[in-house]
């Protein structure tokens, strides 16, 4: 589906963060904070799940599952700025704070992006890069340096990825919400004219950065609906994951339909325009009060698109809030929109608002319930003795939509999907992220509105694990992840440090552990070969044992033996 943002403002963006604000009789010396639990699904640029991509807030930790989905344990953090960080080899990092209220359970929605190789370039020569979907690099002669500021003369491999403005989905991609920091310190949000990343490193994997005293030529494209109202001079900002903010350094000229500018060092870079703003807050329910409506998409557009303002946006959470940023004294319009499903596209709440001078709450906003044929299951997770198990989620399916429904604390859970014909098959699926269980799948045939499927036992290992034999003690890992960079099989232990390196090309048979580590044990030419049975195609599993001894740094001799089974992604 095309974005709907494209279809409302194309010419100008500006997002904002959803969630309810902080208190406002809050004293100016103190920082409020607010107890949050973040849950939500990990994927790629696809739409495809991304599993075993770490996941944090504050000292919360938690690696996303098959289904790319994390929950976090509820952590203490700044009400308006609780920073949440997804990390995952071969993508780059992903970061973002949030505005949060006291007790609340934060759902987020973040799509990664590869971290792509666009090019690579002699430092000493210096050379162009086109990046794909837009956005160019310049490197002088020389501009390339190693971390200790010491000069680098050989190959330079570049990562890049341009975020068009324009396209579906940008808003999950980006770092940050668009809070910035503008020259003299002062908080605005901004409006993107494009953004991109770029990381730096040498052949051996060593990081590289923009040398003391040089800069390189950084290009965007200016994109078609947004030609009319590109300014011809635009700061330049960069993100800082630090501050979770955009600092101000910097602008680029606009020559054509390309804005060039020039950078002294490396990180995502951003073409925006700055604004003044308020916060708008409110809730948005289903028929009545006691039916809050989440995961249902909430903008805010300038009613006049011509004076330089795009739409902000954003999803309701678990208790349908949303709140975030607007543009100060003008007339806007707020829309409550359904992004995916058989009612994609529907509008189901128009209303002209403001202008406002002041931070706002709209108040509750109730959607009529037979407007969306709402279709509500609701359900239990247990564990095998029947205890609640608060850590979990249930997966919902039906009629090609799937739905992520997270337990409360006494291992409830409640999901509605919008515009599902009734009756219908529901197969819904019971998670234990604690200790990496699930029941079995449970179809219900021809259900009808309101379903409740009681308790669902997870009481079924999950289908990927790690399990070894060293020096006689059993080991067993049930979270493992697997990268294949051809000719090279990499596996690795997600709860426990564990990692085997081979060569095998894709194929089955006998092959030399070429690096391997477990524990604090690092070796990297262990006397271990593994036997792959089984190696199949991205979505399938790889399967193998292995068997050996190694010498550890003490000169220890150890004795190693186990099996694999991991899902290829």
């Amino acid at each position: 589906m095309k974005n709907l943002l494209y279809f409302l403002f194309p010419a100008l963006l500006m997002a904002f963060v959803w969630q309810s604000c902080w208190k406002d009789d809050a004293p100016p010396f103190f920082e409020p904070t607010a107890e949050v639990s973040f849950s939500g699904r990990v994927t790629d640029a696809q739409g495809q799940p991304v599993t075993d991509a770490a996941v944090r807030a504050g000292g919360a930790f938690a690696k996303t599952d098959e289904n790319g989905i994390f929950r976090l344990q509820a952590v203490r953090l700044p009400a308006r700025d609780a920073r949440l960080s997804v990390n995952k080899i071969g993508y780059f990092e992903f970061s973002r704070s949030y505005i949060v209220e006291e007790g609340a359970t934060k759902l987020v929605e973040v799509q990664l992006v590869t971290r792509e190789l666009v090019g690579t370039l002699n430092a000493s020569a210096g050379g162009a890069l086109t990046v794909p979907g837009g956005g160019k690099l310049d490197f002088p002669a020389g501009s390339v340096a190693r971390p200790d500021g010491s000069v680098y003369n050989g190959t330079v491999r570049v990562f890049a990825h341009y975020i068009d403005p324009t396209s579906d989905n940008w808003y999950l991609q980006m770092p940050g919400d668009l809070r910035a920091l503008n020259l003299v310190g002062e908080e605005v949000g901004l409006v993107t004219f494009g953004m991109m990343a770029v990381e730096l490193e040498s052949n051996a994997g060593e990081p590289l950065q923009v040398a003391a005293g040089q800069t390189v030529e950084i290009r965007m494209p200016v994109q078609t609906d947004q030609n009319s109202a590109a300014p011809e001079t635009i700061p330049l900002w960069w993100y800082d994951t630090d501050r979770s903010r955009w600092i101000e350094e910097g602008s680029a000229q606009r020559q054509g339909n390309e804005y060039v500018g020039r950078v002294n060092h490396f990180t995502w870079w951003n073409c925006d325009f700055p604004g003044e703003r308020i916060q708008l807050s409110g809730q948005v329910f289903l028929g009545d009060l006691d039916h809050p409506l989440s995961g249902v998409h909430v903008w805010v557009c300038p009613q006049d698109a011509s004076i330089g303002w795009g739409c902000g946006h954003g999803e309701t959470d678990m208790g349908g809030n949303f709140a975030g940023g607007a543009p100060l004294g003008i007339p806007l319009e707020i829309r409550i929109d359904i992004f995916s499903g058989p009612c994609a596209g529907q509008t189901l709440y128009s209303q002209s608002i403001g202008p406002f001078s002041a931070d706002t709450d709209l108040g509750a906003i109730i959607i009529p319930g037979d407007q969306l044929q709402p279709f509500i299951v609701s359900g239990r997770v247990v564990d095998c003795s029947q205890q609640a198990v608060t850590s979990g989620y249930a997966r919902i399916s039906s009629n090609g939509l799937t739905g992520y429904a997270f337990t409360d604390n006494d291992g409830n859970f409640t999901h509605t999907f919008v515009c599902l014909p009734t009756p219908a098959d529901v197969t819904v699926t019971a998670y234990n992220t604690a200790l990496l269980l699930q029941s079995a799948p449970e179809t219900f045939t021809n259900a009808v509105s309101p379903l409740a499927t009681g308790n669902l036992e997870t009481c079924n290992t999950l289908t990927e694990f790690i399990q070894y034999l060293l020096d006689g003690v059993s080991f067993v890992d049930a979270d493992p992840a697997i990268e294949y960079w051809a000719p090279y099989t990499n596996i690795y232990g997600g709860q426990t440090p564990f990692f085997i390196s081979f060569s095998n090309n894709a194929q089955t048979g006998d092959f030399p552990v070429l690096g391997f580590s477990v524990g604090q044990d690092s070796i990297g030419t262990p006397n271990i070969t593994t036997t792959v049975t089984e190696f199949g195609n991205p979505g399938e599993h790889v399967i193998g044992s292995f068997n050996g001894t190694y010498q550890d740094i003490q000169g220890n001799n150890h004795t190693l033996s186990g099996s694999y089974k991991v899902l290829r992604q």
